[in-house]
Parts: structure tokens; sequence; C-alpha cells
């Protein structure tokens, strides 16, 4: 048996958010981890069937219900900006926030939408709410690190489509 799956035997990560569960991203990263030995457990409400706020005290109400059990790491899945501080209310700090973009690059730069210091304030918080960001690229994380203000040291490149 491989060194590596050895150690992760009885690992368990929980996957958290209002996330697709079959977007690329969300489903290798799954994958690998179930390739890896991990046990891979999932609290998710899908925000097309519960909208607006009721799907943050939906996902809540969920969350409450595993609070008791072990899991080795939380990673609050994409698109996670709005819901990071709600994993770290439910499970405290060991926290894995995968932001694959900044909203403030994506919205703000990129296509020139949506409100400037709200992207700014969802990347900022999400981003210091998490124990490990993980993003894409070197570039992309020395990006956002200049954005926060947070040392890269704070961030994980995990490649689109490679798993962990």
């Amino acid at each position: 048996m491989n060194e590596s799956l050895r150690q992760a035997q009885g690992k368990k990560v929980l996957f958290f958010g209002i996330y697709d569960p079959n977007y690329s991203r969300n489903a290798v990263l799954m994958l690998g981890f179930r390739e890896n030995g991990w046990e891979v457990d999932e609290c998710r409400i899908d925000p097309k069937q519960v909208g607006g706020l009721r799907k943050y005290l939906q996902l809540w109400k969920e969350g409450k219900k595993l609070k008791g059990d072990k899991f080795n790491l939380i990673i609050v899945a994409f698109p996670g900006h709005t819901v990071v501080w709600l994993a770290r209310l439910l499970f405290g700090k060991k926290i894995i926030f995968d932001m694959f973009v900044s909203l403030y690059n994506s919205e703000v730069e990129d296509r020139g939408n949506g409100n400037r210091m709200w992207n700014y304030l969802l990347d900022w918080y999400s981003v210091r709410l998490a124990n490990k960001v993980l993003l894409d690229t070197n570039e992309q994380i020395k990006y956002v690190s200049n954005l926060v203000h947070v040392t890269p040291s704070k961030f994980i490149r995990v490649f689109v489509g490679s798993t962990i």
C-alpha cells in the first residue's frame, strides 16, 4: 500500500457550501481526496432550489447536524465567498477556502460589473477567515495576496483539473 494512502486512512474531509458538486473544479477536488483514501462528506445547499437568505439558514441547519462529527478538513467549495463565515462559525479554525477566482478581479476589473466595495469585501473577509486558500496559479496568488494584504504563504496553488 502506498505510504500516502496509509496516512490518509481514517481521514475525513467535509465539502461545505452552496456549490455544484458536478462543477469540474469541485468534482476533481472531491475525486482527488477519494482517490487518496479520504472519506468525503458533503454539506451543501443548492441555491437554485433554496434562494435568497433562506439558503444560509438552511445551510446553517444542515451544518449543525454535522457539528459533532470529526473532520480533518473543512473545504468551502467554489463558489464559497459568501459562506466562509458560516463554515468558520460552525466548524472553527480548520477552514480551507477554494477561492478559485477573486470576485473583485472577475466582476469589477474584468467585467466592469458589480459594486467595487462589496466584491472587495467578499474577497477580503473570505481570505482572512480561512486558514488556507486555494487558487490555481502563482499569479492569482500574488494578485489576491496584494489585493487583500495577506502573506502569500496563506495560499496553496492547485492547478485546474489537478487532484490534491
